[in-house]
């Protein structure tokens, strides 16, 4: 199974966010393998899971705190920052697989 695991505990290292409360929330795998990340539609969708991913561990759950929203919303700007590269990566390396089994097929 192709996943990609977030590790949001790096990414966080600030005692205020609220997934360093809880060491079993740091991390998050999201399965990708049924998705075409050669297309546009495949890439939205991984997008959408890290969004959701990444708002499920910054979640402070129902609170009418500010400093909790304040803190949540900057824990998922920093988290989805710091997830761009190895999201990348997922996408590279599925485009190079794809040229890869294009230049096999094509030498069969």
């Amino acid at each position: 199974m192709k996943t990609v695991a977030l590790a949001i505990a790096l990414t966080l290292g600030a005692v205020g966010y609220p997934a360093a409360a809880d060491p079993g929330l740091n991390t998050v795998a999201i399965d990708y393998q049924d998705l075409n990340l050669t297309e546009n539609a495949g890439r939205a969708t991984l997008d959408e899971r890290i969004k959701k991913a990444v708002r499920q561990v910054c979640s402070t759950g129902w609170t009418r705190s500010i400093r909790a929203g304040t803190v949540a919303r900057k824990c998922i700007r920093e988290t989805m920052k710091a997830v761009a590269p190895v999201r990348d990566e997922v996408i590279a390396q599925a485009r190079a697989e794809a040229v890869s089994a294009g230049l096999a097929h094509k030498s069969s």
